[in-house]
């Protein structure tokens, strides 16, 4: 049987309004110890496996609003899904009053493109090594 490929978008960005993202607080079992957590739904979304499939995750500290962690899966890389993330963080701020997730200095070559691409300050890049 002939496989179709996936449906492409030509602006590059997907519509993501649809999506449902769930939230992880500090101490939830989904989250690490003093961090919080945004990730869209996966519960539609299966893996070859037949598990859920987490197409990206952003997690920042409480404390410092510093992100730890964005990822995106590489077979939606160029979605928007990052971008996605970084917003509905920053309106889950505004709407609750914890800390708004803010840039690292630690960054990938990817992270310090995305993290232009998003806006909002940057502090001097140090050297992380690539994943």
């Amino acid at each position: 049987m002939k496989k179709t490929p996936p449906p492409t978008n030509p602006s590059g960005r997907k519509n993501l309004s649809e999506v449902q993202f769930r939230y992880f607080p500090p101490e939830d079992r989904y989250s690490y110890h003093e961090l919080h957590a945004i990730s869209p739904d996966s519960e539609n979304s299966k893996s070859k496996t037949g598990k859920g499939l987490v197409v990206g995750r952003l997690q920042w500290h409480q404390r410092t609003g510093e992100v730890n962690w964005v990822r995106t899966h590489q077979d939606y890389r160029g979605l928007g899904v990052a971008t996605t993330l970084w917003e509905k963080a920053h309106k889950l701020s505004a709407d609750t009053g914890i800390r708004a997730p803010k840039h690292s200095r630690h960054r990938t070559e990817l992270g310090e493109k995305w993290a232009g691409a998003v806006g909002g300050e940057m502090p001097p890049r140090s050297h992380y090594e690539e994943w």
